[in-house]
């Protein structure tokens, strides 16, 4: 919850103060931050659901993986379910026609890692001849993008594409 994880911003911030002034400042700000977020939440202002759609929007435009994704947002203190719901509306705002969004704007968002990284078709220089350098190479670059948050099927695809001319 999006709530919590601001209080618990607040508390660190709190901790590093002298010991004394610490619990001051808690006695006197911890109130008055709870009404705040109570009055923002009200507004619509503090939700998980719209920061969870914020940032998996942004997300998937970055070349991050529904996983990555995923991960990234339960570590801001947002529930899986609400993780998931916002990733798979991103998904249908960016490839509304297809017919697996999520399969599409995953596609899409590896590509874009992969062109920003110079993996995969966007690689430059040509494969090894070596299969061992290849395997080498390959496996780098797969673990690059599982990383990333992409799934072992949209690793295969896209490394086992040809390479794209510079245009």
């Amino acid at each position: 919850m999006l709530r919590a994880s601001l209080l618990r911003r607040l508390r660190r911030r709190l901790a590093a103060l002298p010991p004394d002034q610490a619990e001051a400042e808690r006695d006197a700000t911890l109130p008055l931050i709870e009404a705040e977020l109570a009055r923002l939440e009200q507004a619509g202002l503090v939700a998980d659901a719209r920061f969870a759609g914020l940032k998996a929007r942004a997300a998937l435009g970055r070349g991050r993986g529904a996983r990555r994704i995923l991960r990234d947002l339960g570590a801001r203190g947002v529930e899986g379910a609400t993780a998931r719901a916002a990733i798979e509306a991103a998904a249908r705002e960016i490839a509304p026609d297809a017919e697996d969004p999520l399969r599409a704007a995953e596609t899409e968002a590896a590509e874009a890692f992969a062109r920003r990284r110079r993996i995969g078709p966007w690689r430059g220089a040509p494969l090894p001849e070596d299969r061992a350098a290849r395997a080498r190479l390959w496996s780098r670059e797969a673990a690059a993008m599982a990383r990333a948050g992409f799934d072992a099927d949209i690793i295969r695809a896209l490394l086992g594409r040809e390479p794209e001319e510079e245009g």
